[in-house]
């Protein structure tokens, strides 16, 4: 049975979902996104800068916001911090890569299955799920050398990378920082499928226990925030991440204002599903919170859209990890075996017919010569041959 308890700071309300762990519903004058939608930035696409000017008559302000396109206007944002219009910014198009052998996956490291408090809120532009103050130590992930402390994801809907040009249904960020303040960032594509994804209905649930009695909204149930504690285990490694290991990487920004750079990013090559019941829940939760910058008229075939439009990698390199079984090095090998192994095999069947033909031959003479069995003699030779071009190295 749900219970409800108003705690002293009257902030929030703490509600009982399951024996041993509570849910905070948090009143919305307190929630993030009054805070963040101060600035002057929203998801209006139609604002180009040139046909469409940014803000009012080029001017961007917290009443007057500018969209994706106009993010990099530094004066009229009103912000020395804004890096929205750098070298170094994220999204891109993942399509002009190059392979680095020497590149591995991160290794992922996982404690106690994984971390049982957490705050999970659509913002006013994206659907969330965070871990308070370092964020989750039971969750943490090592990368060339440095160690990341998953901070907390986030999803976007469309995708924000493209891959070869083509965006994918939705992408989820996991935000990680190191000890000394660097980020790192996951990112991996979502395609709705049929199959509903058992990761997010926790969360789903979450916020329809958390939210009865308290008068919310139906349409607004997802976007409320709920502090977790003692729940379900939280392990967004391994409901997330693809089969794959294959990842690019490069450094670039936040996909947000104000696009900070110096973040490095690896983006896997394989999406993974969602279903659909939970994709509609993501837009809605952001669609329905109560200060959304998002649009319903943005031009992409979704309404509601959070995705940063496509930027220039600019003198950028972008590299590619691949987990195949065989490497560029491996390839020749492999190529060289089974040129071998195919020698062989031709090698026998030429034998093979040479026999045949010996026993033809003798089977022949037996019957045209004078009995004696004087057949002859029969020689062969082995001549195997062993292709030598070399296979072309990618």
């Amino acid at each position: 049975m749900v219970t409800t308890t108003i705690i002293p700071e009257a902030t929030h309300q703490v509600i009982s979902i399951n024996e041993g762990s509570k849910v905070s519903l948090f009143a919305n004058e307190i929630h993030l996104s009054v805070v963040e939608n101060i600035g002057a930035w929203d998801y209006n696409y139609t604002q180009t800068g040139t046909t469409v000017p940014c803000g009012l008559n080029g001017v961007c302000s917290a009443t007057n916001k500018c969209g994706p396109y106009c993010w990099s206007e530094v004066i009229a944002m009103g912000s020395t911090t804004n890096k929205c219009g750098g070298t170094s910014q994220t999204p891109i198009n993942l399509v002009q890569v190059s392979v680095d052998k020497s590149l591995r996956p991160p290794t992922f490291k996982v404690a106690s299955g994984g971390c049982d408090a957490w705050v999970q809120f659509a913002d006013d532009h994206a659907y969330e799920v965070s871990f308070r103050d370092a964020g989750c130590s039971n969750m943490k992930l090592e990368y060339a050398g440095q160690e990341y402390t998953l901070l907390q994801f986030h999803f976007h809907a469309p995708s924000e990378h493209a891959i070869g040009g083509g965006l994918h249904d939705a992408e989820l960020h996991m935000v990680h920082a190191s000890a000394t303040g660097d980020l790192l960032v996951l990112g991996v594509m979502l395609d709705v499928a049929n199959t509903p994804s058992d990761f997010l209905s926790m969360f789903w649930e979450v916020a329809e226990k958390g939210s009865q009695g308290q008068g919310v909204p139906a349409e607004e149930i997802y976007s409320q925030e709920y502090e977790v504690e003692g729940g379900s285990l939280v392990n967004a490694y391994s409901q997330f991440l693809p089969v794959s290991r294959s990842f690019f990487t490069y450094s670039g920004s936040l996909t947000t204002y104000p696009c900070t750079e110096g973040v490095r990013w690896i983006f896997f090559e394989q999406p993974i599903n969602i279903g659909q019941t939970d994709y509609d829940k993501l837009l809605a939760a952001v669609k329905f919170e109560k200060y959304t910058i998002t649009y319903q008229n943005n031009g992409y075939a979704i309404p509601f859209a959070d995705n940063r439009p496509i930027q220039p990698v600019n003198s950028r390199t972008v590299l590619k990890y691949s987990d195949q079984i065989f490497t560029a090095d491996d390839d020749e090998v492999f190529y060289s075996y089974r040129l071998s192994i195919a020698g062989v095999i031709l090698g026998g069947l030429a034998l093979l017919i040479v026999l045949v033909l010996c026993i033809v031959m003798m089977l022949g003479g037996g019957s045209r010569g004078s009995g004696k069995g004087n057949y002859g003699e029969v020689t062969s030779a082995n001549t195997n041959e062993v292709a030598t071009n070399e296979p072309q190295k990618v």
